[in-house]
């Protein structure tokens, strides 16, 4: 909800199409929350299963959501291309000082969701490792999974970052589900920083949202050299 509602913050360009993928089965059980977020978005295009190649490989500015659909994007080829071809090369990356996160002009942006981290499939890897950025939730199942990840950006191979980063959450702002951002972009503007938090608005003392301010929290997971 948050991603479509703040899209004007996060991305310099607005999409011309974003496409909302959900599970066949779950349209009656998802109606009230589509119904929020067209309100959102007047233009949301909301699809059944994941889309035909074709569909989302043109030249239109498109948003791709793929909500839980990990399943079939695993075991599709149409998908890895779309990830490790699609998505790289269809946009121009645009780098502002002033903001703290690396925005994209883009033709094609995949956002896809996955509710078990240890899901495999024939071409899992290859999605994962197109992945420019992973957003991390604490759930307890899949802190094998987020311990090995966090051993492979940390360079003293600290296998409790992320959770040593959850726990700064938890203890600093109980009133917010806590998630982390990992920053896996070659081109990422912050080279010390890889692990962001509270990257949208949220309400402030006096419970007004401000729609146009964001205050990341960054953690630190590189030491500089002199």
């Amino acid at each position: 909800m948050n991603l479509i509602t703040y899209r004007h913050l996060l991305f310099d360009e607005e999409f011309e199409r974003i496409v909302y993928c959900i599970p066949p089965t779950c349209r009656l059980s998802m109606d009230g929350f589509i119904k929020e977020l067209e309100k959102k978005c007047n233009y949301l295009e909301v699809r059944e299963g994941p889309p035909s190649y074709p569909e989302v490989s043109g030249i239109s500015h498109t948003l791709l959501i793929l909500d839980d659909q990990y399943q079939d994007m695993f075991q599709s080829l149409n998908m890895q291309v779309l990830m490790s071809r699609d998505s790289h090369h269809k946009k121009i990356s645009k780098y502002e000082a002033k903001k703290f996160f690396p925005y994209y002009f883009c033709v094609l942006g995949v956002i896809w969701t996955c509710q078990c981290l240890q899901e495999k499939g024939r071409y899992g890897n290859a999605i994962w490792k197109n992945s420019y950025y992973w957003v991390f939730f604490n759930d307890r199942s899949d802190m094998h999974f987020m311990s090995r990840t966090s051993s492979s950006i940390c360079p003293q191979k600290n296998s409790r970052l992320f959770h040593m980063c959850f726990r700064n959450l938890a203890e600093n702002y109980p009133e917010q589900r806590p998630y982390i951002l990992v920053d896996n972009n070659p081109k990422s503007l912050f080279k010390q920083v890889s692990v962001i938090s509270h990257i949208f608005p949220f309400e402030n003392e006096e419970g007004k949202k401000d729609n146009e301010t964001i205050e990341p929290l960054f953690f630190a997971t590189k030491t500089s050299k002199k």
